[in-house]
């Protein structure tokens, strides 16, 4: 899992439950976590954005958005049990409202394949989740 705490509290949330309801993210105040397989390394890449970017979900095998609300002003993702990361601050508009979209690609399965993750960060106060189904191409 990664995850982003901001508080002490955070860590007695129901957090995980509700990020496997929809199966890769969730998010509290404070508080926000991707799902991930331990088994595989994670390729991770973080878009900041001013406006809600359009969806993409074409090559992603799960794409789902939610809100978060920042009290401190430090989303620093990490994996917890692998402990520090050298990730920066996402924060970029400190104490504020986000949307979180995180987009999630399976591993090949192979060794050393990695799952891909891309997390993309924009202004909102939508507390919402959606989770975006991605598009099958048709057999015609």
């Amino acid at each position: 899992m990664i995850e982003s705490l901001e508080t002490e509290a955070a860590l007695d949330d129901d957090l995980l439950t509700r990020a496997q309801a929809n199966g890769l993210v969730a998010a509290l105040p404070g508080h926000l976590m991707v799902i991930t397989h331990s088994d595989f390394d994670n390729c991770l890449t973080a878009e900041l954005y001013r406006r809600r970017p359009p969806v993409e979900v074409s090559g992603w095998d799960h794409v789902v958005e939610v809100g978060y609300r920042s009290p401190t002003g430090r989303i620093e993702l990490m994996d917890l049990i692998q402990g520090e990361s050298d990730l920066p601050n996402l924060a970029f508009r400190g104490r504020d409202r986000y949307r979180i979209r995180a987009h999630y690609r399976v591993p090949a399965g192979e060794p050393g394949s990695t799952q891909d993750l891309l997390i993309m960060i924009f202004p909102g106060a939508d507390e919402r989740t959606i989770e975006y189904l991605p598009r099958r191409s048709s057999s015609r």
